[in-house]
């Protein structure tokens, strides 16, 4: 029941006119009354036990496995981060524990992860935002681990030509802070551009056989097709690939069983190129099925323009810092940055994580499970077992962060009393007495009437209220001839404390 419903309810009381939503500014009665509800509902739950009922249910089980509750002020940016529970995971990385956050259905968002590399660093990675902490320090306990963080990747393209056309990165604007260093790290292997570092500049400079030229008469019998020059991207079983984008390719050339395969996707077109055993496909014979072409293409590798000069570039920000790219002094070709000639470095990340290692199972204090208490839950009446019986020995204690109820048993069912904070699912006694007290308020506000407020309080207090003290409408009882005020007034408390059935 809506406090607009309960509302009308109360002004009806009164012969007045009904609101459609208690939040219109327009109505007088509604304004009245969005200001006067809530007092008077505290009045009203403060007169009786509206407010609580028993009832009982199932617990859930909590999860006792060992987890990582990672903390700290860790930012990407100006975006404030968070991590979930990572649970210790039943396998090991590299012979050291490894911990996941447990998937959820049908969720397209990657894993929050923290576990030993290869190379002996801790990474811990957030998995939304693929932002990686990573630190070289052998210890078992990753609380112990303060780990550095790294930057996301940074693409750059640049337009170019001539030979010795190499790009620098130069700090422009360090701001606040003196602690700021950027870490380049070389291309990935098949690149066969060169990137060095010196100092806080980086150095790109095109390499030779980074792009492929493809030449000679290409047919499928009906279009001609003139291959653009290749770039090469990556290796495939050991041998470079190439490809005219890096996007979605309409040409590539790559390596597959021994075989290279030159496939223009734009045409509906492809050559198998026999392999003559060289690295370089200009050393290959080629032949292509019937139809399919007239004349043998031939490959020569060429000179970088650097027009697709990619760096992964991943740095350690401490503090905010615009860099940007220029062409070195002494460089004999020409040429322009077309993408990224200056970038903030402040969307880096920062922070420093704390990282606690937290193992519940110690806490369960020799009691085999721990199901979490409801919300809504005031006192305990009784815990039951799944067969019904009552459980004589049992715990409220915290686990894992949470209030939770020890025992011996797999499942369980507890009967308790719960705080109601809807007035939908009060008891109906509720809706006659509030609404009573309400049109009280009402009629003063609305009216300026007080024999008419005098007169809805006298039901309230005469009628009313005592009605629902001697009877219940809850499918539960929720009167004084129920043992709500002495389970209220005992002391079975969510606190901590072993509990024990007495004979």
């Amino acid at each position: 029941m809506t406090p607009t419903v309960l509302t009308n309810l109360a002004l009806s009381k009164i012969g007045h006119t009904l609101i459609k939503a208690l939040g219109d500014t327009t109505s007088k009665e509604a304004r009245l009354a969005a200001l006067h509800y809530e007092p008077c509902l505290r009045e009203a739950l403060r007169a009786h036990f509206w407010s609580f009922a028993m009832t009982t249910r199932p617990l859930e089980a909590v999860d006792v496995r060992e987890y990582l509750e990672v903390g700290g002020a860790l930012r990407i940016g100006s975006r404030d981060i968070t991590f979930p529970r990572i649970y210790l995971m039943d396998s090991r990385a590299n012979g050291k524990d490894a911990f996941s956050e447990d998937a959820v259905a049908d969720s397209e968002i990657p894993l929050s992860t923290a576990s030993w590399t290869e190379s002996g660093e801790w990474e811990l990675v957030h998995g939304p935002t693929a932002a990686i902490w990573k630190r070289g320090l052998d210890v078992d306990s990753p609380e112990k681990v303060k780990l550095r963080p790294f930057s996301p990747k940074h693409f750059l393209e640049t337009s170019l030509e001539g030979e010795d056309n190499d790009l620098r990165f130069e700090v422009v604007d360090q701001g606040e802070g003196s602690s700021f260093s950027v870490e380049y790290r070389p291309l990935v292997e098949g690149f066969l551009t060169k990137c060095t570092l010196n100092g806080r500049s980086l150095i790109v400079t095109p390499a030779d056989k980074a792009i492929m030229i493809v030449s000679g008469t290409l047919s499928n019998g009906e279009n001609v097709f003139t291959v653009p020059p290749l770039f090469q991207t990556t290796l495939i079983n050991g041998r470079p690939s190439y490809t005219n984008s890096f996007g979605t390719p309409d040409y590539r050339i790559s390596w597959h069983d021994g075989t290279w395969y030159l496939h223009i996707m734009a045409g509906s077109g492809y050559f198998w190129i026999s392999y003559d055993d060289a690295v370089t496909p200009d050393l290959a014979s080629i032949w292509m099925p019937t139809g399919l072409a007239v004349g043998i293409p031939t490959f020569s590798p060429a000179p970088s323009t650097a027009e697709h000069v990619a760096g992964l570039i991943s740095g350690q920000i401490e503090a905010s810092a615009v860099v940007t790219v220029v062409n070195r002094e002494d460089n004999h070709g020409k040429g322009y940055i077309t993408t990224m000639p200056k970038t903030s470095l402040s969307g880096g990340l920062t922070g420093v994580p704390v990282i606690r290692r937290v193992t519940p199972a110690t806490e369960l204090s020799g009691w085999s499970h721990a199901f979490e208490l409801p919300g809504d839950f005031v006192k305990a009446r009784a815990l039951l077992a799944a067969d019904g019986r009552k459980i004589e020995k049992f715990a409220i204690r915290r686990v894992a962060g949470r209030t939770c109820v020890l025992c011996n048993h797999a499942a369980v069912s507890l009967e308790y009393v719960q705080y109601l904070d809807e007035p939908a699912v009060f008891d109906p006694l509720f809706v006659k007495a509030f609404t009573t007290l309400f049109a009280a308020k009402l009629a003063r506000a609305i009216s300026g009437s007080d024999d008419m407020e005098a007169r809805f309080l006298q039901i309230f207090e005469t009628v009313d209220l005592p009605a629902a003290r001697t009877a219940s409408g809850h499918e539960t009882d929720s009167n004084e001839n129920h043992p709500l005020r002495e389970l209220l007034d005992g002391t079975l408390t969510p606190g901590r404390g072993d509990f024990f059935g007495r004979r």
